[in-house]
């Protein structure tokens, strides 16, 4: 698996405390955490496909605790079009 740095802007930091606060099951928040993973990947210059997407959700998934780690499976889901 590729390792992605991961890239905080004092805009990302709030967004992902903000993130954090609410239920993983909040569409809102779950393509806020897609939004995190396109702007990461764009700013660190990989290319931005559905594989790459997934790769740096899976990784930050693994990162997580908790809700977090159920916003990042859920965003996971959406991505992978298994939205049921």
């Amino acid at each position: 698996m590729t390792s992605f740095p991961v890239i905080y802007s004092s805009t990302s930091m709030r967004q992902e405390y903000e993130v954090g606060t609410d239920r993983p099951d909040n569409m809102e928040n779950v393509k806020s955490v897609i939004g995190h993973a396109v702007s990461a990947l764009m700013k660190s210059g990989k290319e931005v496909s559905v594989q790459e997407i997934l790769a740096f959700l899976k990784q930050q998934e693994a990162r997580s605790a908790d809700g977090r780690k159920k916003l990042y499976g859920r965003a996971i889901s959406v991505v992978a079009g298994d939205t049921d």
